[in-house]
């Protein structure tokens, strides 16, 4: 794991934990990844409020999808702030929902935001936002269609029901960003059986169908993330599956960050936390 100390300015304390030793936290005040060529990494921000991950690219260019919501624009900031993250070129709406989308046209003028990406319902909304018209490319995103904001991510609407999910392909990992609590599985199992699912991002419930210990090991996913509004509501039988197929499960109760650093073979995880002064 690769990350330095720079001098920067924030208004709170944040600690690398150690995920793998029982190391005490180490106070950082800036997070650089040093991404090769080969390399990407996405980042889960856990707000008091909302959604937001943030993807980084070895060529500087960044995407985030959705922006948080209510009362979260000094914790986005601080997060963004930490990972050097001056201008963001494309965000990515899953849902028009406050959650998804609260922070947007701050996080559009703040960081300079350049193509808007969203489902059906997202972008009906968006287009009645008279500060974005002209300004930025909005991009409809439809189920089945595939968009690279970036070079070598590619990105599928797999289903947009008030809400797409995504599947996220990069170096033979793949993401899966799911919203809505009713999925067929079938929709979401690997076309490529030596392509498993690295990541699922999960809303609290899903079906009993989707839980089933055929669709996990057919899934194969490595880690599972819950955002902070769900945890609450999670499944325990969604758990239990996720703990019987050996998936590690994040669901931060801090504010914070998760960092995925994915290199040609394998990844990296970095756990981030906050302390307020």
């Amino acid at each position: 794991m690769k990350w330095i100390m720079v001098p920067f300015i924030l208004f709170s304390h944040w600690y690398y934990v150690p995920l793998e030793s029982p190391a005490n936290p180490v106070e950082i005040e800036a997070i650089d990844l040093h991404l090769k060529k080969t390399e990407l990494a996405m980042t889960f921000f856990s707000l008091t409020d909302g959604e937001a991950a943030l993807i980084q690219h070895p060529n500087g260019k960044n995407v985030l999808i959705n922006s948080g919501g209510q009362n979260t624009k000094q914790e986005l900031k601080n997060l963004l702030a930490l990972y050097h993250v001056k201008q963001i070129d494309t965000v990515l709406l899953t849902s028009n929902k406050s959650c998804c989308m609260h922070n947007l046209e701050w996080v559009i003028n703040q960081y300079s935001v350049r193509n808007l990406m969203s489902g059906v319902s997202a972008t009906e909304q968006l287009q009645r936002l008279e500060s974005l018209r002209g300004n930025v490319n909005i991009q409809t995103f439809s189920a089945g269609e595939q968009a690279e904001p970036l070079p070598g991510v590619i990105v599928e609407a797999i289903h947009d029901d008030n809400g797409i999910d995504l599947e996220i392909n990069f170096l033979k990992k793949r993401i899966l960003w799911l919203n809505q609590p009713k999925h067929d599985p079938k929709l979401y199992l690997p076309d490529n059986e030596t392509v498993g699912t690295t990541i699922v991002k999960l809303p609290g419930r899903l079906t009993k169908e989707f839980v089933s210990e055929e669709v996990m090991k057919e899934l194969d996913p490595q880690i599972a993330f819950f955002f902070p509004e769900n945890r609450q509501e999670i499944n325990d039988d969604l758990l239990e599956q996720l703990q019987h197929s050996w998936v590690r499960v994040y669901h931060n109760h801090d504010i914070g960050a998760i960092t995925v650093k994915f290199t040609e073979k394998n990844y990296e995880i970095l756990k981030i936390s906050n302390e307020k002064k």
